[in-house]
This record gives C-alpha cells, sequence and structure tokens, in this order.
C-alpha cells in the first residue's frame, strides 16, 4: 500500500475540500476536461523499506496535493481547506494507523497553456 489512498480518504471525507472541490480527487493526473475545481494527488517518495527496518516499523510516503482552479481566491482556498483537513491529521484511514504532517511545499503558478490557477503543497505519511 501506498500513503495516496489515506489522503484521498482523508479528503472525500473533509466537508471544507467537498465544497470546494466535490468528489473530483484524481490519482496522478485528471482526466481531460475534468471541470476544475479539483485535486490531484501524486506520490513522490516511498520510504517503507527504510524505516520498516527500525524500531517504529512505520513506512512514510511523502505526497503532494495539487489544487487546480479557475482563479487565484478558488485555488487558494482549496488549499487551505486542504492543509485543514491534512495537517496533523492522525487515525485510522483505509485500515491503516495514519499520521500526517506538512512539508515544506507550498507553492503557486499558472498554467497558462490551460488558464487554470495551481496549488501544490506537500505532506509527509507515516502509516501501518
Amino acid at each position: 500500500m501506498s500513503a495516496l489512498p489515506i489522503v484521498e480518504a482523508i479528503l472525500t471525507a473533509d466537508a471544507g475540500v467537498t465544497a470546494i472541490a466535490g468528489t473530483r480527487i484524481f490519482y496522478s493526473v485528471a482526466p481531460q476536461g475534468a471541470p476544475r475545481p479539483y485535486i490531484v494527488i501524486i506520490g513522490t517518495v516511498e520510504r517503507d523499506e527504510i524505516l520498516l527496518a527500525g524500531q517504529a516499523q512505520y513506512p512514510e510516503g511523502l505526497v503532494n496535493v495539487a489544487c487546480h482552479a479557475d482563479d487565484f481566491p478558488t485555488v487558494e482556498k482549496l488549499g487551505n481547506a486542504v492543509i485543514a483537513a491534512l495537517q496533523d491529521a492522525a487515525g485510522i484511514y483505509r485500515g491503516k494507523a495514519a499520521t500526517l504532517s506538512r512539508e515544506d511545499v507550498d507553492g503557486f503558478d499558472f498554467l497558462p497553456a490551460d488558464k487554470v490557477h495551481r496549488r501544490v503543497l506537500g505532506f509527509a505519511v507515516r502509516y501501518r
């Protein structure tokens, strides 16, 4: 298992996130023509080989959450809702005990070809 389903479970259950993005939460890439706003969950690193050998037995996944919207205020609001949902989350998600923390990724950009505003946020997910 990777950390991605854990992040998806938290985001799809959060009223603040779903009020903005609805059920439009995707892995790796959004379908072509998906209506905005939406979220794309991207796994960047899975460190299970290293951490499973230690005493804690917790693998860790680094996950980026990319928020996409037609305008800056919406993408900023969606990013803030994602932070509120994921920052310091702890519990049982998809049958795994997990804790989440913020990583040092928080960036805004604009994709001119599609006229899309984007905010990318990073999180570390420890689970077992």
